[in-house]
């Protein structure tokens, strides 16, 4: 039998190593949407600044940034996407410049993230968010739509078809918020402002 303290090293020493190894894996991904032909294809790279996630059920504590000129479509190509970032938030949709996400199938998770998910952030920006099928199911520190001020933020939500939009709470901090509800399933518990 080990004494008390090497026991309770042991689990520290386990504890720091499971720690280090999820941060070494933590990255951000830039969706820029320049592919040649406007392509919209996650599994297309030159779509990426830099490394692209996986094609299907890409998880860890990643964050993701959409900006560009063609909308990032997450499919049912993409399965189950869980961006649960433990130290920022997953997902920032239009910041600093304009970025559209349609999700068609599958699902994309950023539950057990820290901070809000963002839909527009910034000065003269644009984020849509639309789900047409599939899930968006949002981290538990809520979804805001637009962040910081200033003028000139949009930030659209469109929920329609059999979309399921699942989100603890929908923040509204922007010039222009538009929440389209064509269809699918809305689950919140707030909407404030």
């Amino acid at each position: 039998m080990k004494p008390k303290s090497t026991r309770q090293f042991v689990a520290l020493v386990s504890s720091i190593t499971a720690f280090a190894s999820a941060s070494l894996h933590a990255a951000t991904y830039q969706w820029n949407g320049n592919a040649i032909g406007n392509d919209s294809n996650w599994a297309t790279d030159s779509n990426w600044t830099g490394t692209a996630p996986n094609d299907t059920n890409a998880t860890g504590s990643h964050r993701l940034n959409v900006n560009g000129t063609a909308a990032l479509i997450h499919t049912a190509d993409q399965g189950t996407t869980v961006f649960a970032n433990a130290s920022d938030r997953s997902i920032v949709i239009g910041s600093g410049s304009s970025g559209t996400m349609n999700i068609t199938g599958g699902s994309f998770s950023s539950l057990g993230s820290k901070s809000q998910d963002i839909i527009g952030n910034g000065d003269s920006s644009t984020g849509v968010l639309n789900i047409s099928a599939g899930a968006y199911i949002g981290t538990a520190a809520g979804t805001s739509m637009g962040l910081g001020g200033g003028p000139g933020r949009v930030s659209t939500l469109t929920l329609s078809g059999s979309g399921i939009a699942t989100v603890s709470s929908l923040q509204i901090n922007t010039a222009t918020a538009n929440i389209n509800l064509n269809g699918g399933t809305r689950e919140t518990t707030s909407i404030g402002h």
